[in-house]
């Protein structure tokens, strides 16, 4: 089941980068609720249900749709600060950054909700986050690009 919402995410992203937002809020949502239909344990379950979730929020508020962003990114923030907090999780800079990039869709549907303060306070807190993963990966080109999009 995790390999058929992964699937669902992945044509989420190409359908996003194409422009197809509404193909791609629709893959997303169906790698979500299969997720949730399928409930796991532990931090691997818990980091792909919050990516799922957070490309969600991305793909809604490409259309606009503030209301759902913010709920989807608030869901994958949670899920990702409880793996920060998880000492079984071996690779905390992948999942700081997972948390930025969910920090960053919520900050961006504060924004756009007409909540600068609460927008400047989760980009900032995503900022924080991300510098240090970059200081201690200075090769990560991913790692690099997250904190380029904040």
């Amino acid at each position: 089941m995790e390999l058929a919402a992964l699937n669902y995410s992945k044509q989420g992203k190409i359908e996003l980068a194409r422009g197809r937002n509404k193909e791609a809020r629709a893959e997303f949502a169906e790698s979500v609720a299969l997720l949730q239909r399928n409930r796991g344990d532990g931090a691997d379950y818990r980091r792909t249900l919050a990516t799922s979730d957070a490309e969600y929020a991305e793909a809604a508020l490409a259309l606009s749709d503030v209301s759902v962003a913010a709920t989807r990114a608030d869901a994958a923030i949670e899920l990702l600060e409880r793996n920060d907090r998880d000492p079984e999780v071996n690779d905390r800079d992948y999942d700081r950054s997972q948390l930025a990039l969910a920090l960053r869709v919520r900050g961006l549907a504060s924004r756009d909700g007409g909540d600068v303060d609460a927008a400047a306070a989760r980009l900032e807190r995503a900022q924080s986050l991300q510098e240090p993963v970059v200081e201690r990966n200075p090769g990560n080109a991913y790692y690099r690009w997250i904190l380029a999009t904040l």
